[in-house]
């Protein structure tokens, strides 16, 4: 079971090393994801910090993002998403997740 911490459009948050998120490399990229979750989903996009009870030092980033299309389209837009986030990224990330809610 995962838990929310709290929201936050403009910092980072994710691995075990916080002090990383706290550089203005690190927000620019969230708002990188930020924009293209927005692009990819354009409809009703949130962003929470989250945690694994059971590791509370792991934290990550749910962007939660509403799809509307038939099921092809979005997962094609979930597909672009994880490519185009690891692109975006210097290093293997998995501080970054998506919640997709399609109508």
């Amino acid at each position: 079971m995962m838990s929310r911490a709290e929201d936050r459009p403009s910092a980072v948050w994710g691995t075990r090393d916080a002090a990383q998120f706290h550089d203005p490399a690190a927000t620019k990229l969230l708002d990188a994801v930020a924009q293209l979750t927005a692009a990819l989903f354009p409809g009703s996009v949130s962003m929470t910090e989250e945690f694994d009870p059971a590791e509370p030092a792991d934290r990550y980033v749910v962007f939660t993002a509403t799809a509307k299309g038939d099921w092809k389209e979005i997962r094609d837009s979930v597909l672009a998403w994880h490519e185009q986030v690891r692109a975006l990224c210097p290093e293997p990330v998995n501080y970054f997740r998506l919640d997709v809610h399609p109508q």
